[in-house]
């Protein structure tokens, strides 16, 4: 299992989702799991909603309690 914490608003969490996207693909036949937890506010689940495929995120996405949610 790889955890990822990012945002919608961090310049450096969108460089590293590709790459991210890719092992997902690659790996996850054999067992990998990728999980980014967001950090964005509650107020911006539906941004992150919205943008995640825009991102490439072809992985699960998990909120943290202080978002006010986890599920993917």
């Amino acid at each position: 299992m790889l955890v990822n914490v990012w945002a919608t608003w961090c310049a450096p969490c969108r460089q590293e989702i590709p790459f991210l996207a890719e092992l997902h693909a690659r790996y996850s036949a054999n067992g990998l799991r990728v999980i980014g937890v967001s950090i964005d506010a509650a107020a911006d689940q539906e941004k992150v909603i919205e943008t995640a495929p825009a991102f490439g995120i072809n992985y699960d996405i998990w909120w943290t309690r202080q978002s006010g949610l986890l599920a993917s």
